[in-house]
Order: C-alpha cells, then structure tokens, then sequence
C-alpha cells in the first residue's frame, strides 16, 4: 500500500505540512503553526510595508523601548527617574551601580618639528 506524502510546506515553520486551516486554506504542520496562523487572520500582529511582512504583536514594543514609543501622551518622567541609577519596583527602590567616570584625557604625543607645526623633511 502506498502512502500519500503531502507536496506542501507549513507556511510558518517550513516543515512538511499535515494539515490545513478551514478558514485561509493554508498548510500547517503543527499546533504553535495553527495558533500563528489564527492570530495573523485575527490582525492581531501589524503588517510593515517598508518590510513586506508582518512584524509582531500590535501594540507592544522591543525590550527598552521607551513607553512614550507606542504612547506619545505617556509620563516622561519615569524616564527621568530611571537615570539618576535608581528604579522603583513594587515600592521598593532598587539601587542599580554607576558606571566609572573616565579617567583623566592623555595628550597625544606630538611629533617634534619646527614651531609653526609644520614637520621638517630630510632631503638627504
């Protein structure tokens, strides 16, 4: 007897697909495959045109990304707080350490020539 071998890849993670999604008919391997293919139909991630791809979840920005990012009404001044090496977190503060301040600038030695800084050539 022989067993029918599917021609069409996931269109999430690019392995062989098993299956195939009611809704957008398109191939999926496995359950994570499904659940992106849901959320991707559902808007939930956006859809950069500079990229010609969808990016990520709406509404939530990389680590470090500051808050008034997503929000331009957002405080400014948690920021401000966050600078001077401290950060309150669930009402306590943490103390976080400072970076050393740079040493003292060493002068580049400047090489010996004549007083209006131009250098001397042997003609020899």
């Amino acid at each position: 007897m022989c067993t029918e071998i599917s021609s069409s890849l996931c269109v999430i993670t690019s392995l062989p697909s098993r299956y195939r999604d009611t809704k957008t008919y398109l191939p999926y391997a496995n359950s994570y495959a499904y659940r992106e293919i849901q959320r991707t139909a559902a808007q939930n991630y956006s859809w950069s045109p500079m990229l010609g791809c969808y990016v990520g979840p709406v509404g939530i920005a990389a680590r470090g990304v500051p808050e008034r990012f997503l929000n331009p009404d957002a405080d400014t001044t948690r920021g401000q707080e966050e600078t001077d090496g401290n950060r309150e977190v669930n009402g306590t503060v943490e103390t976080t350490p400072s970076t050393p301040a740079p040493g003292p600038e060493t002068s580049t030695p400047v090489a010996a020539g004549t007083s209006d800084g131009a250098m001397e050539v042997d003609k020899a």
